[in-house]
């Protein structure tokens, strides 16, 4: 008592002595004492007690948090930083528990709200039968949806295929759930993939059909990404034991062409002696090395290496493996395109063609699917093959190659962007993840300003091209220069080769400075450490058990 007297004392400069009289004076340390100073230093400080009507504006702010994040200590967290904002001094953390638990109550009787519209017979009986074992998976249907695929095989793919054929006999790529935010979607798609059958089954309806329709939403989108990577993961294995196989035939035919480079010096001698003229040089070649070494030396029109050396006739040998699933997985992918670009119109004209042909049973491609624009997709290094095989008709072997430069067509151009997958989330068309052009017509001076850029594309390029020009200038200066031999040089084959620099050396008082603010540094536990940073992300929320255990509850 008498230390927190001085203390005030000296805060107040005034004698130690005259405290208690100055206290007694003010009303000694009564409760309403209390209460005035800290109405007082309120006053002082901008700050107020909660109203009534500050009371409901925490309420909606809360309601609004409690869509998209059902996390209680989140929701705490939020309330605080509003109160601080709106300077008003924080009640009770049994108050605040009360009213955070009132949101997330109102959150989930407003989801369920939200969502009736998409509840209308007979979508909840099909709901609940998600939660039934299914004879023949031996599983519940959600079990079986929760399932990843775990390799690029035909038998992986038809499963995956089988899975979104369920869902979209459930109307999941239907789904707009948009009436409710993106947190709360994927909160609730989150717990019906951690949930098991059983609190699933326990949870009223209110509770359970909303995370059923978010599963289904997100399954669909899900299943189709990993499709449509599987279907690229499978055509890249094809490739890859392909271009395989092509560098072990690349070095046996080395070995062949060893005796053929000796031969062509040997003829070469001949031919480039200009003692011997050119009436006697074939004379002297025939001679010399003999007829039969250069017929035997002499490779057949038929036989001779393609651009690609091949790489596309072990492709087409894969071709059958490839069949056993592609047919079935092009028929069920919604592809569409950047159809201002002529190539991918083609492409997507071709992929219409080959759905027909293999809903027809048909063999022979179309003619109007092999003139040159319907095949100015197919890269020029394999159409060789497909004139070589189209002189012989449009049979088998025209349409393996033609079928094979449409897969390898979309698989590149889903790659690219050019093409894309309506639905999926990975294979969206890209204009979908920039500014929407109603937006950016606002934004774009603005953007402008902040970046320094010139509004006029044309003038901004005019200015890329100057400081390209200055850098390249700069950089033969530094080239010409002797005194940085060694640093940067143009190689053979013309492309710049810049040396590692040298490391620069830290001075000393930098070193000492780094070691006094490191010993300053409090010294933490490693858990400490972990439990802080789970509680601003809460990353442990992703992790799953390794033997498959899930949590019983819901949240």
């Amino acid at each position: 008592m008498l230390a927190a007297v001085g203390r005030l004392a000296d805060r107040l400069a005034i004698a130690e002595g005259d405290v208690a009289g100055l206290l007694s004076s003010y009303g000694g340390w009564e409760g309403r004492t209390r209460r005035d100073h800290r109405a007082l230093v309120l006053a002082r400080l901008g700050w107020h007690t909660s109203s009534a009507g500050d009371r409901k504006q925490l309420d909606v702010f809360l309601f609004a948090r409690a869509l998209e994040h059902d996390a209680p200590s989140v929701l705490i967290q939020f309330a605080c930083d509003w109160l601080r904002s709106e300077r008003i001094v924080r009640p009770s953390v049994d108050v605040l528990s009360r009213r955070v638990a009132a949101a997330r109550d109102g959150a989930h009787t407003e989801t369920y709200h939200r969502l009736a519209p998409l509840l209308a017979a007979p979508r909840p009986t099909a709901l609940n039968r998600l939660l039934e074992v299914d004879d023949e998976l031996g599983m519940t249907r959600l079990a079986w949806l929760r399932r990843g695929a775990t390799a690029a095989t035909p038998e992986v793919l038809k499963a995956e295929l089988a899975k979104l054929e369920f869902l979209r006999g459930h109307g999941a790529d239907q789904l707009d759930l948009s009436a409710i935010p993106a947190g709360r979607r994927r909160l609730l798609a989150d717990t019906g993939r951690r949930s098991t059958n059983q609190a699933l089954q326990r949870a009223g309806i209110d509770r359970r059909y909303p995370i059923l329709l978010a599963t289904l939403a997100e399954t669909y989108v899900e299943v189709l990404d990993e499709l449509v990577q599987l279907l690229d993961q499978a055509l890249a294995g094809a490739d890859s034991r392909a271009r395989h196989e092509l560098s072990q035939r690349i070095v046996d035919r080395a070995k062949v062409e060893i005796d053929r480079g000796r031969l062509l010096d040997e003829v070469l001698d001949i031919l480039a002696d200009p003692a011997v003229s050119d009436i006697d040089a074939g004379r002297l070649v025939r001679n010399r090395i003999g007829m039969s070494r250069l017929q035997a030396a002499r490779r057949p029109v038929t036989e001779r290496e393609p651009r690609d050396h091949g790489h596309f006739d072990l492709l087409a040998a894969r071709y059958k493996y490839l069949r056993t699933f592609t047919p079935a997985v092009i028929a069920a992918l919604p592809l569409t395109g950047n159809t201002s670009s002529p190539d991918v119109a083609a492409l997507l004209d071709a992929v219409q063609v080959l759905r027909e042909l293999n809903a027809a049973g048909r063999t022979s491609v179309p003619e109007r699917a092999t003139t040159d624009v319907a095949t100015s997709f197919v890269p020029a290094r394999w159409r060789g093959y497909l004139a070589a095989s189209r002189g012989q008709g449009r049979g088998a072997t025209y349409r393996h190659f033609w079928e094979l430069s449409v897969l390898y067509g979309v698989q590149a151009r889903l790659r690219s962007g050019d093409m894309w997958v309506p639905g999926s989330r990975r294979y969206t068309d890209p204009t979908t993840l920039l500014i929407p052009l109603e937006q950016w017509v606002t934004q774009r001076e603005d953007f402008c300003a902040v970046t320094g850029t010139d509004p006029d594309p044309a003038h901004q390029l005019h200015r890329l091209e100057d400081d390209l020009h200055a850098a390249m200038t700069d950089l033969e200066r530094v080239l010409s220069d002797p005194a940085s031999d060694g640093l940067a040089r143009v190689g053979a084959d013309g492309d710049l080769i810049v040396s590692p620099l040298p490391a620069e050396q830290a001075p000393a008082e930098g070193t000492a400075l780094a070691e006094a603010v490191a010993a300053r540094l409090p010294q933490i536990h490693l858990p400490e450490l972990l439990i802080e940073v789970d509680r601003d992300t809460r990353f442990s929320e992703a992790f799953t058990h390794a033997g498959g255990a899930q949590p019983r509850n819901l949240t």
